[in-house]
């Protein structure tokens, strides 16, 4: 079962931006797979290292994007994706140090925050900036 479902409310309309998301929902679904089958610490690590990198590129094309579509609230937008790569971040150091262990804390949180951004930024910054180009 997955813990994120994809649905129409995570919809932005921008077929490069909703595919990314996609991507990104099926990572945490991944961690909450290998949680539920018990194999927590052995999926964590890999797929912390697959978070990590896509959410750079990802949030480097979104950015990208709001920055060529002028939208206002860019600097706002960048600084969540720098807080949430800070968190991420922290968490595989965490791994690595042998300090984190996959729990349910840390899958409220990634899906959560997944969740909560793409309804509340990126939905609205698509919007934002159809309404402009329209």
């Amino acid at each position: 079962m997955a813990l994120v479902e994809w649905n129409d409310t995570l919809v932005t309309g921008d077929a490069v931006i909703d595919a990314d998301h996609k991507k990104l929902v099926s990572y945490v679904n991944d961690l909450h797979e290998g949680l539920i089958k018990g194999k927590g610490k052995d999926t964590l690590g890999p797929i912390l290292d697959k978070l990590i990198l896509y959410t750079r590129q990802q949030f480097a094309r979104e950015e990208g994007f709001w920055t060529a579509q002028k939208y206002p609230q860019v600097a706002v937008h960048k600084k969540q994706h720098a807080n949430l790569l800070a968190t991420v971040d922290d968490f595989k150091k965490q791994y690595d140090g042998g300090k984190l262990l996959l729990t349910l804390q840390v899958m409220d949180f990634l899906s959560d925050w997944l969740t909560k951004h793409i309804r509340g930024s990126d939905i609205v910054a698509a919007k934002a900036c159809r309404a402009v180009a329209a």
